[in-house]
C-alpha cells in the first residue's frame, strides 16, 4: 500500500486564494443573508426578554434558535460580510455611512462578546450576569435601528413595503 500525498501546485494555490478573494469581495457588497440573520437574532432576543409576560415553550425555542444562530450562522454570514465590508467603511465618501459603520463596529463587537460570555457562562443571577446581559439587551436594541438606517436603501425589509404598497394599488 502506498501513501499518495496531495501535491498543490503554485497555480492552483494562487486559483483558490483568487476564488477566495473574489468570494470575499463579492460578500461585502450581497447583505441578505447577514440582514435575515441580524434580524432573526433581534427578533429571538425580544421574546427572551424577562419583561415581556412570554410562555415557556415559545422562550425555549427562541432561546435555542438565538443561541444556535449567534454561535453558528451569525460568525458565518454577518461575521464575514462585517469582515468583508469594513473595507469600505474606510473608502467611503459618505460621513454618516462612515460614522453609523464605525459605531456599528462597537455595537457589534460588544453585543459578540458578551453574547459569547452569556452562552458559555449563563445568566447565573448575580450583578456581574445581570450587568453583562442588560449590556447585550441594549446594544442588541441600539444595534437593530442603527443597522437599518445605516443600510436603508439596500434593506431586505424595502421589498415587504414595496408588495404590500403593490397590494393596496391594485385593491387586493
Amino acid at each position: 500500500m502506498t501513501v499518495q500525498t496531495a501535491d498543490f501546485s503554485s497555480e492552483q494555490r494562487n486559483g483558490a486564494r483568487h476564488l477566495l478573494s473574489r468570494y470575499l469581495r463579492w460578500q461585502a457588497y450581497h447583505h441578505a443573508a447577514a440582514e435575515w440573520v441580524v434580524l432573526l437574532l433581534f427578533v429571538s432576543g425580544l421574546f427572551l426578554w424577562e419583561r415581556l409576560p412570554i410562555g415557556w415553550p415559545v422562550f425555549r425555542w427562541s432561546l435555542i434558535l438565538h443561541v444556535a444562530a449567534g454561535l453558528i450562522i451569525f460568525p458565518l454570514t454577518t461575521g464575514v460580510f462585517w469582515w468583508t465590508h469594513r473595507k469600505l467603511l474606510v473608502c467611503s465618501d459618505n460621513q454618516f455611512l462612515r460614522i453609523t459603520g464605525q459605531i456599528l463596529d462597537w455595537l457589534l463587537l460588544i453585543c459578540f462578546i458578551t453574547g459569547f460570555i452569556l452562552a458559555f457562562w449563563g445568566a447565573t443571577g448575580n450583578d456581574l450576569s445581570h450587568w453583562v446581559s442588560d449590556i447585550h439587551w441594549l446594544t442588541g436594541l441600539l444595534m437593530g435601528p442603527l443597522m437599518l438606517r445605516h443600510a436603508w436603501r439596500y434593506t431586505v425589509l424595502k421589498r415587504f413595503k414595496f408588495s404590500s404598497r403593490q397590494s393596496a394599488l391594485k385593491g387586493n
